[in-house]
């Protein structure tokens, strides 16, 4: 056995009240060749708490006591049993979770509540959560709460009773309540609605302090919308939070079930609709409100979720926004499915028209071929373009105190989200640029985006795009610095907000390249839809973005541009036998097309 490993991490002092019982427990410990590292990290608890499990002063919690035991190899039922007989000799009440009323003689005089009332954002210990309760109870005695359930916990919880031990482990906080039970005492005191949520939530924040913090999380509550891809909003001389005042949706009862359905064991909830019309705001409300004291990360890259999904940590949200953003799906789907089989809640958004079937062409697995598969794995919401009459009552109602409301109820011709986020000053700036020279850019970028190109796209790309767009007198009177000029005039932001070409960074000072704005890019394909691409956007995505080649060839041929697509299909050729057959059947077309062009030229 390596040095460290399946040892007691301190000696058990023999005076201790529960000597005899850690003795055992810590044998366990040892017999299974485990050190008290790696048993925290097995089953989610801190160090600190597997060693006070052990240490003879301590009692665990029958939760702790059941991991602790399953993870070694012993039966939980029997060391339950231990532990609960361990707590009757020392004089210390087990906890009791389904007591009939009236059993034994329980002191019904806790501590006295301190006389400043606890609210539930101020607790953040048990002793705090103790005092919180004691004040809720008030002059209730035992039994007029065991008597009071008030509306029923749930379906299962109809004989549910509040026996006085009880409640006695819970306004002593000698031991921490289940949910079941926190409910139960919450309605018998007429605690119902936010107020409920309310406790809930510190209940949670309290008996989950001890679980470990996956790397990079930070509390859901804590979570900035802004930072999960919650869009700006227009400016409209409202003060406060950059964030305009959440519009309760029509669809908000089905999203927040839905991740109460999957908390319980894992699941993954998405909600799919255009660009622009609130989803992910919607889901960052749902998620903050029915799952506030849960750990949230939210990766940059899947390969990140890896360390998590190998040692996952309980009461965790995966937050997905733009699934479709990320290149590989099908890693996507396989490490979705990882993250349900852990029991996180995967929280995810996808732009309509960004999922779709393989085409024929595509005859092995690759991006953007896996999404149906991935969102059959959970609970799909669709989010409609427009507000509903009743949502945008609500809007209505909200606007006295935020002008940014009012602007957006008041213009009829687009949806209130959509507005909210700018988009239709990003139209107005596109197509009625100062010069034609700043227009050829955008739309050398939003042309790329409908053919596939989704990675940054380079100044040299732009330079050589660009002039497809322009008439002949315009290249020839353009100034010098046109370009630069351009690129200036594309790039600064409406209302502050949003610019039609987003530059991305690759570090202080360096841009990486640009991408268009995505309401934009889907503004344009829905008045626009396919067209005829002039063959010097199809040349400089060849020349210049050597990414996407996979949509870009697919591309090219859908639009019968066999000659780019030789170019795209030249990258990829040497390393996929497909492609490679596919380039030499291309090869094979355009040389029986030159010859046909010779022979009807009589050469």
């Amino acid at each position: 056995m390596p040095r460290g490993r399946g040892r007691p991490s301190r000696q058990i002092d023999p005076a201790s009240p529960f000597a005899e019982f850690a003795e055992g427990l810590a044998g366990l410990r040892v017999a299974a060749g485990l050190s008290v590292s790696e048993l925290a990290e097995r089953i989610s608890y801190s160090k600190p708490a597997i060693s006070e499990a052990a240490d003879g002063w301590h009692l665990p919690s029958e939760e702790l006591t059941v991991a602790y035991a399953r993870a070694c190899g012993g039966s939980p039922g029997e060391w339950v049993a231990k532990r609960n007989a361990a707590a009757s000799t020392s004089g210390r009440t087990p906890r009791s979770r389904e007591a009939p009323a009236g059993v034994g003689e329980i002191s019904e005089e806790p501590p006295s509540a301190s006389a400043e009332p606890a609210t539930p954002d101020s607790v953040h210990t048990p002793a705090e959560l103790a005092n919180g309760l004691r004040h809720l109870k008030g002059a209730r005695s035992y039994r007029d709460l065991a008597r009071s359930r008030g509306a029923d916990p749930g379906d299962d919880d109809r004989r549910f009773v509040l026996a006085p031990s009880t409640l006695s482990d819970l306004l002593l906080g000698k031991t921490m309540p289940s949910r079941r039970t926190m409910v139960a005492f919450l309605r018998a005191c007429d605690v119902s609605g936010h107020e409920e949520r309310a406790w809930l939530a510190a209940w949670e924040r309290v008996s989950t302090a001890h679980l470990h913090k996956p790397a990079g999380a930070v509390r859901v509550r804590d979570a900035r919308a802004r930072l999960l891809g919650v869009h700006a909003s227009i400016e409209a001389d409202a003060d406060g939070d950059d964030l305009p005042a959440y519009v309760a949706r029509d669809i908000d009862e089905a999203v927040r079930a839905n991740l109460n359905a999957v908390s319980a064991r894992g699941g993954l909830v998405v909600l799919v609709g255009n660009s622009a019309t609130g989803k992910t705001r919607s889901l960052f409300e749902a998620v903050r409100a029915v799952l506030p004291e849960w750990w949230l990360v939210h990766p940059a890259e899947m390969a990140a979720l890896d360390p998590l999904l190998d040692a996952p940590a309980p009461r965790t949200v995966v937050w997905l926004d733009d699934l479709q953003r990320y290149p590989d799906q099908h890693a996507v789907a396989v490490r979705v499915r990882r993250a349900i089989a852990a029991g996180f809640v995967v929280a995810g958004t996808l732009a309509t028209g960004d999922h779709r079937a393989p085409s024929s062409r595509e005859r092995r697995p690759g991006p953007y071929t896996t999404d149906s598969a991935m969102l059959s794995l959970g609970h799909v919401v669709d989010v409609p373009d427009a507000f509903t009459p009743a949502e945008r009552q609500r809007a209505k109602e909200l606007s006295d105190d935020d002008p940014r409301l009012w602007v957006a109820v008041d213009t009829s011709d687009t949806g209130v989200t959509q507005v909210l986020a700018a988009g239709p000053a990003l139209i107005r700036r596109w197509e009625l640029a100062d010069d034609p020279y700043s227009k050829a850019v955008i739309t050398a970028a939003l042309d790329a985006r409908l053919l596939g190109a989704q990675a940054p796209l380079s100044l040299g790309f732009l330079a050589a795009a660009a002039p497809g767009y322009l008439s002949s007198r315009e290249r020839a009177v353009a100034p010098e610095d046109w370009l630069r000029r351009s690129v200036e005039y594309a790039t600064e932001p409406v209302h502050g907000v949003a610019s039609c070409l987003i530059p991305l960074a690759v570090g202080m000072g360096d841009v990486l390249g640009y991408q268009a704005a995505d309401y934009l890019c889907r503004h344009v394909h829905a008045t626009r839809g396919d067209h005829t691409y002039p063959p010097e956007l199809w040349q400089a995505l060849v020349d210049h973005h050597p990414g996407d080649t996979a949509r870009l060839k697919a591309s090219a041929e859908r639009h019968e541009e066999r000659r780019f697509a030789i170019g795209f299909y030249q990258r990829s050729a040497a390393a996929d036998p497909d492609a490679a057959e596919r380039l030499a059947e291309l090869l094979a077309e355009q040389g029986r097309a030159r010859l046909a062009d010779l022979l009807g030229e009589g050469l």
